[in-house]
């Protein structure tokens, strides 16, 4: 029987892990992305530059030879695109998007959660100081800023404002960073291993690694 072929689209640090995870469990991974030489590239077992938007039609050729798409980008775009080809292709695409759409804009997961009961951090200016100001619809670390006080505060929000977004202003939580990924299919939710995230001020999340429960004791 011949290996499952995962399509990635995207070849950066989502698509790293991607097709690294995917040799791992032994599947073939097809990797399509604009730029010719993506850091994931070298990973992959097939590679594609194609600009998704622009050039649907030959990303569709790619994409029939595919058991499924797993998306590793976050453009809004490309992810609409390839929700449309996926549909006309029969072939699973691996997001949720309407989710996506949510979880990928602060204020909208924000008031999503508190409306569940989920805890979340408590705004600017109840929360006083330390706290966190970062752009509502970026991702990767970018535009975040850590304010000790009112001065600080205005620096991150003049920075938020550069990037074209709306600021979110939470109070600052120390500890590990930790990543619960939940895999889900009709309603039903399956929650994974728990994975540690790793930080430097110049890439921004650099390091996805495991066992990272230790850190919950």
């Amino acid at each position: 029987m011949n290996p499952p072929r995962i399509a990635v689209v995207g070849g950066r640090l989502q698509g790293i892990e991607a097709t690294y995870l995917c040799s791992k469990a032994e599947f073939e991974t097809v990797l399509i992305d604009d730029d010719p030489n993506p850091p994931a590239r070298s990973l992959s077992d097939e590679f594609h530059q194609i600009d998704v938007i622009a050039q649907r039609e030959k990303a569709k050729h790619v994409l029939r030879g595919c058991d499924a798409v797993l998306p590793a980008n976050e453009n809004r775009r490309t992810l609409l695109v390839l929700e449309k080809c996926c549909g006309d292709l029969h072939i699973p695409f691996m997001q949720d998007n309407r989710a996506f759409w949510i979880t990928s804009d602060k204020t909208k997961s924000t008031k999503f959660l508190g409306e569940t009961g989920i805890p979340v951090p408590t705004a600017w200016p109840e929360s006083g100081f330390p706290v966190i100001v970062k752009p509502s619809k970026r991702s990767g670390s970018v535009g975040i800023h850590r304010a000790d006080s009112k001065s600080e505060l205005e620096q991150g929000l003049k920075l938020v404002r550069r990037l074209d977004d709306a600021p979110v202003v939470q109070e600052y939580i120390g500890g590990p960073a930790l990543s619960l990924e939940i895999m889900s299919k009709d309603g039903l939710g399956q929650p994974r291993q728990i994975t540690g995230l790793e930080f430097d001020e110049t890439y921004g999340c650099k390091r996805v690694y495991a066992q990272s429960r230790r850190h919950l004791m």
